[in-house]
């Protein structure tokens, strides 16, 4: 799913920003064309916000009012977890 996703987000020539709990190698990152930063600036920063991550105690409710607060008007956020 999310190499497909990363595929059609470069076919519209969007910008990959990611983030996690360590980022990939540089390398990797180069070859994906990706951009590790924190979740505030991923948050603050994107147009479109893509949640790929296992329902687990420490991310339940990852994204709440404050992180909703922090995000450009009118975004766009997919996430197949309504727990988050």
């Amino acid at each position: 799913m999310e190499k497909l996703l990363l595929k059609e987000a470069k076919g519209f020539e969007m910008e990959v920003l990611y983030t996690d709990v360590k980022s990939a190698p540089k390398e990797i990152e180069n070859k994906l064309g990706t951009e590790f930063v924190s979740l505030g600036e991923l948050l603050s920063t994107s147009d479109f916000v893509t949640i790929h991550i296992l329902l687990l105690p420490e991310t339940r409710h990852l994204i709440g009012e404050k992180e909703l607060r922090m995000m450009k008007n009118l975004p766009i956020l997919s996430t197949p977890l309504a727990a988050l």
